[in-house]
């Protein structure tokens, strides 16, 4: 419960949602309810908020260098295109 909130909070908060900081404020509030209830000890509920940080960071990195290899793919995309064009285009002549 407490991993998913919170997951759920960060991403919310890095996407810049208005009011996502009041979604990890709840995580804290559920994260306590489980400590509370006896139903965790609090060393779950850290790993929880561990794995919720790590898969985060990692979604992000894996945006980013998607968005860097897309990038360079599609720069490569547009050389070979122009090269290509000017090949059978050149002097005029279309070949």
């Amino acid at each position: 419960h407490s991993a998913l909130s919170l997951s759920v909070a960060l991403r919310l908060f890095i996407d810049g949602l208005p009011k996502a900081g009041w979604l990890i404020g709840w995580s804290m509030v559920i994260a306590f309810s489980r400590l509370y209830a006896g139903l965790h000890y609090p060393s779950d509920i850290l790993g929880g908020f561990a794995l919720a940080f790590i898969s985060n960071y990692l979604v992000v990195r894996i945006a980013k260098v998607r968005r860097l290899v897309n990038f360079i793919y599609g720069t490569w995309e547009t050389i070979v295109g122009v090269f290509l064009f000017l090949r059978t285009h050149r002097n005029g002549r279309h070949h």
